[in-house]
């Protein structure tokens, strides 16, 4: 899947929004630094699309989500906070085309570790 992908208002989406200071806050040197050139442009938009998920699912605590990036996004709730990956997640806010939360970190892929 490409970024437009999230653009077809055909379609409806989940999206993650990470907080822009958030980005900055991380340390995504170390995650991008093993890829150089057109892998680097390319993990950088599955980085991105680590944070979208087809479709609009009622979110509940044991599910497992898809992400557009292939990835796989593990939902808990607890005392009805909802985390993803174990970022806890805020909203939802209805879009033209699907669902956004607001989150305060950077979702990787399970495999790496910080």
């Amino acid at each position: 899947h490409s970024n437009d992908t999230i653009l077809d208002t055909s379609r409806t989406f989940t999206i993650f929004a990470t907080e822009s200071d958030a980005f900055f806050a991380e340390n995504l040197d170390s995650f991008l630094a093993v890829y150089a050139g057109a892998e680097w442009l390319g993990h950088t938009q599955g980085l991105i699309n680590q944070h979208v998920v087809e479709g609009t699912p009622t979110l509940e605590h044991g599910m497992e989500l898809q992400t557009l990036a292939g990835g796989t996004l593990q939902v808990t709730v607890n005392n009805e906070i909802i985390q993803v990956n174990n970022v806890t997640i805020e909203g939802p806010v209805p879009a033209i085309n699907g669902i956004l939360y607001m989150i305060r970190r950077v979702l990787y892929p399970l495999w790496y570790t910080q």
